[in-house]
């Protein structure tokens, strides 16, 4: 049992990382990186994405995706769960792409 999220059974692998802007070639080197770590969890900083690219992190290994657009080039952030995880956010701040402060839970499907 992970003591930090109960119900998950075993380790939960979190990651962070500023990802300093993705393009769609390095979109897909971020998530494949993740998924090699085997990642369950990763918050991406400074994705510098439009909310209508929201749905372009949606791939094979991630399963829910909670994002605050970029304002222009600057800001945006991501949590990114994998498939068989849930991510229920109860509480969110969106300051403008530059912050995301979100209070939650994080259990299996």
């Amino acid at each position: 049992m992970c003591p930090f999220f109960p119900g998950v059974m075993g380790d939960l692998k979190v990651y962070s990382w500023n990802v300093g802007g993705i393009t769609s070639t390095k979109r897909q080197k971020v998530l494949q990186h993740l998924h090699r770590l085997g990642a369950d969890v990763a918050f991406l900083q400074e994705t510098h994405r439009t909310s209508a690219e929201h749905s372009k992190l949606h791939r094979w290994w991630v399963g829910e995706v909670c994002e605050t657009p970029a304002v222009g080039k600057k800001a945006g952030v991501a949590i990114l769960a994998q498939k068989g995880l849930t991510v229920q956010v109860e509480n969110s701040i969106w300051g403008g792409g530059l912050l995301f402060t979100a209070s939650g839970k994080i259990g299996l499907i």
